[in-house]
């Protein structure tokens, strides 16, 4: 770029005329351009490189190309113009443009690569073409890449296109482009065959009128065919189309036309468009696949505003893909006309004389809201099939007239009940209308086409005026002796479990007025895996799913996936932590956790649809219920006894549970060894047992026994010692299921005909306590060590602590034992008790003062 006063001046104003939202304006004092590292050139002759701040110098001077340290000679691979390196680049070659701006045009008339440095506005890092007489480039040959730069003609609305061509122009690329301020970004004025356009990462933005054009203009009303075209992650912004492809213009072309063929658009963006993001008046094989439109179709008065419209005539047409696209507030300035997505096949009044047909058409995985209408399929199209779609507040989601062969499966039509103002008295809202077609046919009269449509697996939540409508049936065309449209809308949710209101029987979405099949319907469900859980914090699962129908069937579990929201709720216990909880349905169906609390009842589950919560809700039931939890204990008073003592045996019964436990009944068998001889309180006694009703056992009560035996004479000793076990059992039912459950326990002790000797003895170790003083801080652990010698074990070891606490270890084949504790402040008499198999005791006594 010159450096000189006067041309700093004029690409200053030039920039700041142009300057965009999007990208940086120049700054006044240009720094240095960018580095070889971010431009990554390679040159191979024959490629020629154009840098303007070679504007002035003399032919065969050496420089250097930004990002390129090898010398070029200015006149032979070296040039301060585009146009002067393009005259001098031999046919297939590349020539590479630094940054800096450029004010120029180019007709291309044999292959190239044009690659410029940048697509920005920054002349100190961008390529930047401005052209300010005629279009940027003129397209006269085909084999043509162009990217990296960006091109603006200045709002020049003649011969201020950014790309035009008018002849057969194939193998174009035209990659990281940004065209703004122009009149058409991309214009395809062509006279034959176009083939293989690539348009990749380009972003046309405030330009006049269209993004891409293609155009037929010709006297014959010939048609020329244009294919394989790719335009991918674009972005279409501030204009008055994105996309345009017209046919020739009326009258009507004497020939059939299918020659805009294998069209692919994947991952752009249209938005803020005046009119429409896309428009077609021939187009087969094409695929529209992860678009975002938004905002398209607002200029106020224009007739026929959309998001997508496929016009298509004088042809027949087939194969159209629209895939995981989002169309958003579309059309929204014409009551009757605007609408997101609308495809016709032309063969209506003007266009009878020689009429399109449109067959085989999927959407797919679509999301269309918030518009004027949603999709809208009228004249001669066949074959169209609606997936896994949603279409919300709309004034109605589905408009098809005349359509046969119409699937709508797995979509969802939400709240499409707005009349947008200022057409708030629109009154067609409704999710789904079905109609016929009457055709103008100069030979044979009218002819009438119903449609004939199959919906199913899809929701309907929210459309309070109508969720399907057979429009026929509302115009009685059979008074005209027409046939109203077929429709099968079976299985499918219409937002409340007893089904569709007007022309059905329930307070879903409506329906009517006749002609419907809609039974059976889809269902929601609650099923909770355990029918009752216990209080006290126990779960179990609960499934609400949309698997079966009215009538028993099952329903495919793919419905419905990650669309609809149901909340289900609880009067008892929580579920997924609260009193309800909003779930989203995936598989057909969700899973929440009911987790009971501290009261016994029974637990209402209600789920209702978000999308309709007025409809009648999904119920089950779970009981939430106490347990009984016996635990019976039973021990002796001493585990040896000599022939003539007697042997007293203690049971209890405790209900650990949490409900009531209510016939209770105690039995205690007994040994063969004794003979029974009293018990406190007084139980029945019968030939093998004493038995104790207790009745009632309340939550956390205890109760004990008390079981006294003598030994029986009769009985023979195998030698010194004879042990005797005790068994108890008890039963009791709960109080508020009736369930019947037990528990058993037992005890041990030892006769002995004679204790034999030697004696024993214990002794203690006190770890932690001043022996001295026999004091110890208050909070500080004592460990007490007990040695036990002699005596015949098992041997039990007791400490009662003299605070209310004691410790009780069972010595058998280790004569140590130790155990820790520690007190507050006080005096404390510390017991040590040892009492062997022989019921021999010894005990040790110390008073220990706590500090």
């Amino acid at each position: 770029m010159r450096k000189n006063g006067l041309m700093t001046i004029i690409l200053v104003v030039t920039l700041l005329f142009l300057s965009s939202p999007i990208y940086a304006v120049m700054p006044t004092n240009k720094g240095p351009k960018t580095s070889s590292a971010d431009l990554q050139i390679t040159f191979s002759l024959p490629d020629t490189c154009v840098d303007d701040d070679w504007v002035g110098l003399p032919p065969g001077t050496n420089v250097t190309f930004p990002g390129d340290t090898d010398p070029h000679t200015i006149g032979t691979d070296a040039f301060p113009t585009i146009n002067a390196a393009f005259a001098a680049t031999s046919a297939n070659a590349t020539i590479y443009v630094a940054p800096g701006a450029y004010n120029e045009s180019l007709t291309i008339t044999k292959a190239i690569r044009i690659v410029g440095s940048g697509k920005g506005t920054d002349p100190t890092q961008d390529t930047v073409i401005t052209s300010l007489v005629s279009h940027a480039f003129i397209l006269q040959s085909g084999n043509v890449t162009i990217e990296n730069l960006s091109i603006t003609t200045n709002n020049r609305p003649t011969n201020g296109n950014a790309i035009h061509t008018n002849m057969a122009t194939p193998n174009l690329t035209f990659r990281n482009l940004y065209i703004y301020r122009c009149s058409y970004g991309m214009f395809f004025d062509y006279n034959s065959s176009t083939a293989n356009v690539v348009v990749a990462d380009c972003d046309m933005i405030n330009n006049i009128n269209v993004g891409i054009y293609f155009f037929k203009n010709d006297g014959l009303r010939l048609s020329v065919a244009c294919n394989n075209i790719l335009v991918e992650r674009c972005n279409f912004i501030n204009m008055g189309y994105g996309f345009y492809v017209c046919t020739p213009h009326l009258p009507p072309p004497p020939m059939r036309i299918n020659d805009f063929t294998n069209l692919t658009m994947r991952d752009c963006v249209f938005q803020n468009l005046s009119y429409k993001a896309m428009y077609f008046e021939k187009l087969s094989n094409a695929i529209f696949d992860s678009l975002t439109i938004t905002n398209t179709g607002y200029w106020p008065g224009y007739g026929s505003p959309y998001g997508l419209e496929l016009n298509l005539k004088y042809g027949d047409f087939s194969n159209i893909l629209i895939n995981n696209c989002v169309l958003t507030r579309c059309g929204n300035t014409h009551a009757t006309n605007g609408m997101a997505l609308g495809i016709k096949g032309r063969s209506d009044n003007a266009y009878s004389a020689n009429p399109a047909t449109l067959s085989g058409v999927t959407i797919s995985g679509c999301v269309i809201q918030d518009s004027i209408r949603g999709i809208n399929i009228d004249n001669s199209v066949y074959n169209v099939s609606i997936l896994d779609t949603i279409v919300r507040n709309c004034s109605y989601g589905l408009n098809a007239i005349g359509t046969v062969g119409l699937v709508v499966r797995r979509c969802a039509f939400l709240s499409n009940m707005v009349a947008y103002p200022p057409y708030s008295s629109y009154a067609n809202t409704y999710g789904i209308g079905i109609s016929g077609r009457l055709y103008p046919n100069s030979t044979t009269g009218p002819l009438w086409q119903p449609s004939d449509a199959v919906i199913e697996s899809s929701i309907f939540c929210g459309n309070t005026n109508a969720a399907l409508v057979n429009i026929d049936e509302m115009f009685n065309v059979a008074q005209y002796g027409f046939e109203s449209s077929k429709i099968d809308a079976r299985r499918n949710w219409w937002g409340s479990n007893s089904g569709p209101s007007g022309f059905g029987p329930g307070n879903g979405d409506p329906i009517g007025p006749s002609g419907i099949k809609y039974r059976p319907w889809i269902v929601m469900r609650i099923r909770a895996l355990s029918s009752s859980i216990v209080v006290g914090g126990y779960s179990t699962p609960v499934i609400v799913d949309f698997h079966s129908d009215f009538d028993g069937g099952t329903v495919s579990p793919d419905i419905l996936d990650g669309i609809l929201t149901v909340e289900l709720s609880t009067n008892l216990g929580l579920i997924n932590g609260g009193t309800s909880t909003i779930l989203l349905i995936n598989g057909g169906g969700a899973s929440a956790t009911l987790t009971s609390g501290e009261i016994i009842g029974l637990a209402d589950l209600r789920a209702v649809s978000i999308q309709s919560p007025s409809g009648e809700p999904a119920q089950a039931e779970v009981q939430i219920v106490g347990e009984v939890n016996l635990q019976l204990r039973k021990w002796v008073k001493k585990s040896t006894c000599n022939i003539d003592e007697k042997a007293v045996f203690y049971v209890s019964v405790s209900n650990a549970g949490t409900v009531d436990a209510i016939n209770v009944i105690l039995y205690d068998n007994f040994p063969n060894e004794l003979v029974y001889d009293t018990s406190r309180p007084t139980g029945a006694q019968g030939i093998n047992g004493v038995k104790f009703e207790i009745g009632r056992l309340k939550i956390g009560e205890t109760r004990t026994f008390e079981i006294v035996f003598k030994l029986n004479k009769g009985i023979q000793f195998p030698g010194n010692n004879l042990t005797v076990i005790n068994n108890a059992s008890c039963t009791a039912t709960n109080s508020y299921t009736g369930k019947i459950t037990g528990a058993k326990a037992s005890a041990s002790m030892m006769y002995v005909k004679s204790i034999p000797s030697p004696d024993f003895t214990i002794t203690a170790k006190w770890n932690g306590l001043d022996t001295r003083t026999s004091t110890i801080e208050s909070g500080k652990e004592l460990e007490l060590g007990v040695k036990v010698e002699g005596g015949q074990f098992p041997c039990d070891v007791t400490v009662d602590w003299g605070d209310g606490k004691d410790d009780l270890n069972t010595l058998d084949g280790s004569t140590e034992t130790s155990f820790k504790h520690s007190w507050t402040s006080g005096e404390y008499v510390v017991t040590i008790t040892a009492t062997d198999a022989y019921a021999r005791t010894r005990t040790i006594t110390r008073k220990i003062t706590v500090k």
